[in-house]
C-alpha cells in the first residue's frame, strides 16, 4: 500500500490535559445559547453560524461576565438554552471562532467537567503545575529536567 501526503486531508486531534489546553490567548468562558443563529456565510463548503451566548463565567481571557457575545461555528451543535465551555480565539470583527481541537462542549459531559474543575482550581491558585524541559540533539534525549 503506498500513500502520497499531498492527497490525505483529515485532522487528528491528541487529547492533552487540561494545563496543556491552556494558552497566552486562551478565551475560556462558560456561556449559554441565547441564539442558536442562522447561517452567516459558507466557507470551504460548510455552513458557518453566528451564535450568540450571554457569558456566566470566565475561566481565562478577557470577556465580561454578563455579556453577549457571537461565536462562530460550523454546523448546528450550539443549542439555546444549553450551557457551554467555549475555547474560542477573538477576531478583529468582534467575534469569537472556536479553537481546532480546543475544549469546548456541553459542560454537562464528562471530559468537560473535568476541564471545568481544573480551570476552577487553577483560577483559585489550588493546581499543581510543572514544567518538563527536554533537551535533544538529533534522535536522542541529552537532558531531562523536571523541576518541582
Amino acid at each position: 500500500m503506498a500513500c502520497f501526503q499531498g492527497k490525505l486531508l483529515a485532522t487528528s486531534c491528541s487529547v492533552p490535559p487540561p494545563c496543556a489546553r491552556i494558552r497566552s490567548d486562551s478565551m475560556l468562558f462558560v456561556g449559554i445559547v441565547t441564539d442558536p443563529g442562522v447561517v452567516a456565510a459558507v466557507t470551504n463548503d460548510e455552513l458557518v453560524r453566528d451564535v450568540r451566548l450571554r457569558v456566566d463565567e470566565v475561566l481565562a481571557g478577557a470577556v465580561l461576565v454578563n455579556s453577549e457575545v457571537i461565536v462562530a461555528t460550523q454546523g448546528s451543535w450550539l443549542e439555546r438554552g444549553h450551557s457551554y465551555l467555549i475555547d474560542a480565539a477573538g477576531t478583529d470583527n468582534g467575534r469569537f471562532v472556536l479553537r481546532i481541537c480546543g475544549a469546548s462542549g456541553e459542560i454537562t459531559s464528562e471530559p468537560i467537567a473535568g476541564i471545568l474543575e481544573y480551570l476552577r482550581q487553577r483560577r483559585q491558585g489550588k493546581t499543581r503545575t510543572s514544567l518538563t524541559i527536554n533537551v535533544t540533539s538529533g534522535d536522542k534525549i541529552r537532558h531531562r529536567l523536571v523541576p518541582r
